[in-house]
């Protein structure tokens, strides 16, 4: 099984990717630095994940997780809302790092199992300009493609924009949706350009 993660400023996401999962065999605990899963999985094997120490402190009784029918979802608290993770798992030397909406240098970022950290800095920076109406003139010399995002993205609700930015990110690039029932309960494929291939890599379960 392959997990990945990303965060916002109240808490880090974690999903871990199972199809067909019963609930009542799914055990998540979760300590101040600790998360750990245990699954039992269709045919019959035992899943465990155990993240110790995580990146950073979490509110234990505050975090939660949910089995949908392709993965699990777990929401971890952050002790520190607006701290950004550089990673999930041990110690993170990233000192004062924030998901500040207005430093232009601590933009939030969306890492996963795959070790590809993406970096949103630009885009918001477009999307931000375009929400304000700004630089309008210069926008309409852009790219076609950009142009549409930020006109969707401007005229979007939340769950719409976490669902453009979620399917954006796990497909590489390669998919866009504003359906977050749809992305929001499973990951989003990388469909990789007509006579190329996906490399895919997974991340595998502490015992």
């Amino acid at each position: 099984l392959s997990h990945e993660w990303y965060q916002n400023d109240s808490h880090v996401i974690v999903e871990v990717f199972a199809k067909q999962l019963n609930a009542n065999d799914v055990q998540v605990t979760f300590g101040k630095r600790a998360l750990a899963v245990n699954a039992r999985l269709p045919s019959g094997s035992e899943y465990v994940l155990d993240l110790d120490p995580l990146g950073h402190a979490i509110v234990a009784d505050d975090s939660s997780y949910r089995v949908l029918g392709t993965k699990i979802e777990i929401r971890l608290k952050k002790v520190e809302p607006g701290r950004k993770w550089s990673q999930l798992e041990g110690a993170d030397d990233a000192v004062g790092s924030t998901m500040a909406t207005t430093s232009k240098e601590n933009r939030p970022s969306y890492p996963s199992s795959s070790q590809k950290h993406v970096d949103w800095d630009q885009l918001e920076r477009d999307l931000e300009k375009s929400d304000k109406g700004a630089g309008a003139e210069q926008d309409k010399e852009g790219d076609p493609l950009s142009q549409l995002f930020q006109q969707i993205y401007a005229d979007a609700d939340e769950d719409t924009r976490r669902a453009m930015i979620k399917s954006f990110t796990e497909s590489g690039g390669t998919s866009l949706s504003t359906n977050w029932e749809e992305v929001g309960a499973k990951r989003v494929e990388v469909v990789p350009p007509k006579g190329m291939e996906e490399r895919k890599a997974s991340a595998r379960p502490r015992r």
